[in-house]
């Protein structure tokens, strides 16, 4: 088994994508429901566990130092799942400063 070059340094880098023939089919779906992306959140919260909550403090300090932009508009829960379906869907990190 190949050791990946980042897995298991810190609980705040994760693997980018889970490569097997489930995750790019669950990938596929998701793309076009809102359903099936809640599904592929939950793969990832099953799967990678440890990454996850690791990132989830990350997460949550940048939705709270952002919250004003965004408050109103969409919901905590609507955009952590956003944010990680986009992690690893699409590998897109959170920036510093965002424009909403």
């Amino acid at each position: 088994m190949k050791k990946d070059k980042y897995f298991g340094i810190s609980p705040r880098i994760t693997r980018w994508k889970i490569d097997n023939w489930f995750e790019n089919w669950l990938s596929y779906k998701a793309d076009n429901s809102k359903f099936w992306k809640n599904i592929y959140v939950f793969f990832y919260y099953i799967f990678d566990n440890k990454y996850y909550k690791g990132g989830m403090p990350f997460i949550n300090e940048w939705l709270d130092k952002y919250e004003s932009k965004w408050e109103g508009k969409f919901s905590r829960n609507s955009l952590i799942k956003d944010m990680i379906y986009c992690l690893h869907r699409y590998e897109i990190r959170m920036r510093a400063e965002v424009n909403l």
